[in-house]
């Protein structure tokens, strides 16, 4: 990288592509379970738990089509993950397996995208890179002060929580027992260093969740319990 700037002449545009030819960046095209695309990832680049890395995988997810019975599949991904990269999964159109493509990127710090069309789908993406640009802190952690006259519980996790950005909305899904101010504490790492941030929610004023924030709710603890719910019947 030129450290001024350069004329816009054929000498620069020769420079400019011989420094984009240099950089390192990953595409590959497989149809074998993720945890190879991961593997190729990680030994073609040098990931850092102290960076945010993050993985964008294009697929309608057929290796997976049956999430309910492929948790080892899923656990797979999951396992290699420790916090070195947030996992988005992208797909278009018809004939995918969204359940497994959400739940994959849902337990591994990211999120679907679903675009019903294929010509949406580049600007979708684009949105969403764009969106990546700015995190602010990562592996977070998520706690109320404790109260005991009343009782938080959060639809989230530490080991899938997706990272905080810049510019972008920071949702927290829960339930309380009562309507009043809840002491949060956000914890997350920026690079190698780790931050606190602390926040009094007003809910005096609030309403009762409707039936839509319930669904999403029970969606959430679903998705959350999606390997202890396996595990349970193992048992059983």
């Amino acid at each position: 990288m030129n450290q001024s700037c350069l004329y816009n002449d054929k000498e620069s545009i020769e420079l400019a592509k011989n420094f984009l030819d240099k950089i390192s960046y990953g595409f590959i095209v497989s149809n074998q379970e993720y945890t190879k695309a991961i593997d190729y990832i990680e030994s073609k680049f040098d990931l850092d738990s102290n960076h945010l890395n993050t993985i964008i995988l294009l697929s309608d997810g057929a290796y997976y089509k049956d999430f309910h019975q492929d948790h080892e599949k899923i656990s797979n991904i999951c396992k290699k993950n420790k916090n070195l990269f947030q996992l988005y999964t992208v797909t278009a159109s018809q004939d995918n397996y969204l359940g497994a493509l959400d739940m994959i990127a849902f337990h591994n710090h990211g999120n679907l995208l679903y675009s019903k069309t294929n010509v949406a789908l580049p600007r979708q993406l684009a949105i969403l890179v764009k969106n990546l640009k700015n995190p602010i802190a990562s592996q977070l952690f998520l706690s109320a002060i404790r109260n005991e006259s009343n009782t938080v519980e959060f639809f989230s996790r530490p080991d899938q929580m997706p990272a905080f950005f810049a510019d972008q909305p920071f949702v927290i899904y829960g339930k309380t027992d009562r309507l009043q101010n809840i002491d949060l504490m956000l914890q997350g790492k920026v690079e190698a260093e780790w931050i606190n941030i602390s926040q009094t929610i007003n809910l005096r004023q609030a309403k009762p969740g409707d039936r839509e924030l319930l669904r999403t709710c029970q969606t959430l603890e679903k998705k959350l319990n999606y390997f202890t719910d396996k595990d349970n019947n193992d048992e059983t």
